[in-house]
């Protein structure tokens, strides 16, 4: 609905397994779906998923068209990211955040990275990753 016929769609497979960090680690479909096959092999024994990355680059139909009054960028982008999180997927670390910091610090857990800021006194030196990526909300 928000992105309607929208190009070009960036599609790219993301071999994503456990990082230790802030990404999210993979998450298994049948926890996060009605799905009850207990022979669910979707995360191997290393800890891997295939995720796909969605890049969307073009403009919605309604902007092409003059009509860009009834494209919300912020709105669009909130209801994407809302959809991701109920599957067990999340936004990209390169892109615009329209979250707010306790969305964006869920969806990211930040209490081994806020650690590594302290121990090497980067609180002081550099703005945390969500200043760096938030789009005033």
């Amino acid at each position: 609905k928000h992105f309607d016929r929208v190009y070009p769609i960036w599609l790219c497979p993301h071999d994503h397994s456990f990082t230790n960090g802030l990404m999210p680690d993979p998450v298994e479909p049948s926890n996060n779906h009605n799905n009850n096959d207990n022979n669910d092999t979707s995360i191997t024994s290393s800890g891997r998923q295939m995720y796909v990355d969605v890049g969307v680059y073009g403009l919605p139909q309604c902007v092409k068209d003059n009509r860009a009054c009834d494209f919300d960028m912020r709105t669009a982008t909130r209801a994407v990211v809302e959809s991701l999180s109920k599957v067990g997927g999340f936004q990209m670390l390169y892109g615009d955040v329209f979250l707010t910091r306790d969305e964006f610090e869920i969806m990211f857990p930040h209490a081994k990275y806020k650690q590594l800021r302290d121990k090497y006194g980067a609180t002081q030196a550099f703005r945390e990753v969500y200043d760096k990526m938030n789009v005033c909300i």
